[in-house]
């Protein structure tokens, strides 16, 4: 951050207000040390020239001002005022110090509002006056303090007043400062806040979490350098610490909204970019010619030009992260090499304001609206969606358990579970006369996709003749062969005949239990592999009380926490149980695919 000095030679006493001096203008500066710099005496015409107020780099280390003035006939005692100086220095009158400024050797030269020394009085009866300002600037510090504003020294000449006014004139503008920079802190944890308690009602909007924290942040370097300039120089180094840390922070988060907002998989990139952190901290110790954040401004810059190409939200939001990751690398090349794009302040209200705290500001604002959007419009989505499937839910339980049974000598109980709103599980009981006709079955794959096979497939048995079961399995081959993308069904198809004689066919389905024992039966291809697939027949005889259970591989294949299967053995000793008891078990167990049980007994 480029700095200003002025200096300013005025009268103290209320009618010697227009005697003054303006120190302004041409300086002798000397880039090295020396003792005789400060004596009147010395010759410095073979050093180079500086105009105060300056904005260009200045040297590290010690190095020295010069200037020589004609001293102001006054009878009232003379003051010097230094104006908007960040560095530590000593001030020389004639050869004689009058002043050392806390920090002078440290790497922690204090933050302070021009000053006012009182000069000896026999600087009066010199008639040339040598002022002399031995300067000190570490080598190893990290220049973040403001510029409070625009000459401070400049400004008093132009309108002459004394040197108390001077620091009047400061406290105005600092705390024209301070109200700026609290009011973008406040708006920025208000917006913090409330991106929280969304991300909490929101847990899978990673982008709300990041965005924050970068508004946590950029408010607190924001207060930081509010209340910089009056820390000790004891504590200084930590404050200093304190803002890079919230500085990279910013860069880091910003980079870390960009990746969930965008769905980038940044692979090593990440590592790169939380490296910012402890290189932060470094500064101090390690002469970087530039600040670690130039990293993630970086990537951002070059994912969102990535960006630009998709849609309308992504576009945006690819344009205001890149924005923000242009102004932040800006600031960063002027303070590490000082080499900039464009100015890194703007002065308002005589008040010079970073634009990397504006326009971070303004870009979260903006940020916060579109993805918010975004995220009220995927609600709206989501709800519409939801409601959807709720209906498709609904139909396809009436269509999977609609028919009306007449009562028999057997008992038929059925429990589906989908594993989502809609699922690939199916099972029709069908009249036929006495006879009653069960097909259990399982479309391969979940979801929507799978539920709408299976209306397709519970269609078919509609205009299917109630047959042999073989004959079932068979006609529904030819329903659905073809219409599968790749996949396939798999059935169980029984025929109840009265007297308890029972016909079974099976499609490459589960085989049913009877009494708590698995029936040994003979497999065939499922459905929709081959269109003139055959299948094959048992008969079995079923006494009074005995029972047969149909169920899906749902429930064999239900998993815990542990990653362990309910399994054949746990399914063949509750297979006796009612359906709902079965389903209940492998629910519990740990459901993650569509369950389906369907119990026969004779009675």
């Amino acid at each position: 951050m480029v700095l200003r000095l002025v200096v300013v030679l005025f009268l103290t006493g209320g009618a010697a207000f227009a005697q003054y001096v303006d120190l302004s203008g041409e300086w002798r500066i000397g880039k090295d040390d020396n003792p005789r710099y400060a004596q009147a005496d010395f010759d410095d015409s073979a050093w180079g020239t500086v105009r105060l107020p300056w904005e260009v780099e200045r040297p590290l280390g010690v190095y020295w001002l010069r200037k020589t003035v004609a001293t102001p006939a006054s009878r009232d005692p003379l003051t010097l005022a230094i104006g908007s100086v960040n560095e530590s220095y000593e001030v020389y009158v004639n050869g004689a110090r009058i002043a050392t400024t806390p920090g002078f050797g440290t790497n922690n030269p204090p933050y302070f509002e021009p000053r006012v020394f009182p000069l000896a009085s026999g600087a009066q009866a010199t008639a040339k006056m040598a002022v002399a300002l031995r300067i000190w600037r570490p080598k190893k510090m990290v220049w973040i303090l403001p510029k409070l504003g625009k000459d401070f020294g400049s400004y008093a000449v132009a309108a002459p007043q004394a040197a108390l006014s001077l620091q009047q004139e400061a406290r105005l503008r600092k705390s024209r400062y301070f109200s700026w920079n609290l009011s973008i802190a406040l708006f920025l944890f208000f917006a913090a806040f409330y991106l929280m308690w969304t991300f909490h009602k929101a847990r899978e909007w990673r982008e709300l979490f990041w965005l924050a924290v970068f508004c946590i942040g950029l408010g607190g370097s924001s207060v930081n350098l509010t209340f910089l300039g009056d820390v000790p120089s004891a504590t200084l180094t930590f404050v200093t610490t304190l803002y890079n840390l919230e500085v990279a922070l910013n860069s880091i988060s910003i980079a870390e909204f960009l990746i969930a907002a965008l769905r980038i998989r940044p692979g090593y990139w990440r590592w790169l970019i939380w490296l910012t952190l402890p290189l932060s901290v470094a500064r101090f110790w390690l002469p970087l010619p530039m600040g670690p954040g130039i990293i993630p401004a970086a990537l951002c810059f070059f994912w969102g030009i990535r960006a630009l190409r998709g849609e309308r939200e992504m576009r945006a939001t690819a344009f205001l992260a890149g924005t923000y990751s242009v102004v932040r690398a800006n600031a960063i090349l002027e303070n590490g090499i000082g080499i900039g794009l464009f100015p890194t302040g703007i002065d308002i209200w005589q008040i010079r304001i970073p634009i990397s705290t504006v326009s971070g500001a303004v870009i979260a604002a903006l940020l916060m609206f579109v993805t918010l959007g975004r995220l009220i419009r995927d609600k709206g989505e989501r709800h519409r969606l939801a409601g959807e499937l709720q209906a498709a839910r609904e139909v396809q339980q009436l269509m999977l358990s609609g028919a009306v049974i007449r009562p028999s000598e057997y008992e038929v109980d059925a429990v589906y579970y989908p594993a989502q709103e809609v699922g690939g599980d199916f099972y029709r009981i069908v009249e036929d006369g006495d006879a009653r006709v069960v097909v259990v079955g399982d479309v391969s794959g979940k979801g929507l996709k799978a539920a709408m096979h299976v209306s397709e497939i519970v269609g078919g048995l509609r205009i299917v003749p109630a047959l042999t079961p073989a004959a079932v399995l068979a006609a529904l081959n030819r329903v659905v062969v073809g219409h599968l993308d790749g996949g396939f069904v798999t059935c169980c198809c029984a025929r109840l005949e009265p007297g308890g004689a029972v016909l079974l066919a099976n499609a490459g389905h589960l085989n049913p239990y009877r009494n708590g024992r698995e029936v040994e039966m003979e497999g065939g291809l499922p459905l929709g592999v081959l269109p003139d697939a055959r299948y094959q027949e048992m008969t079995l005889q079923m006494a009074a009380g005995e029972k047969l259970t149909f169920l899906s591989d749902g429930v064999v294949e239900a998993a815990n926490a542990k990653g362990e299967l309910f399994g054949f053995d746990r399914t063949r000793e509750i297979s006796a149980n009612s359906a709902a008891e079965i389903a209940d078990a492998a629910k519990a167990w740990g459901q993650n695919d569509d369950i389906t049980v369907v119990t026969v007994r004779r009675v």
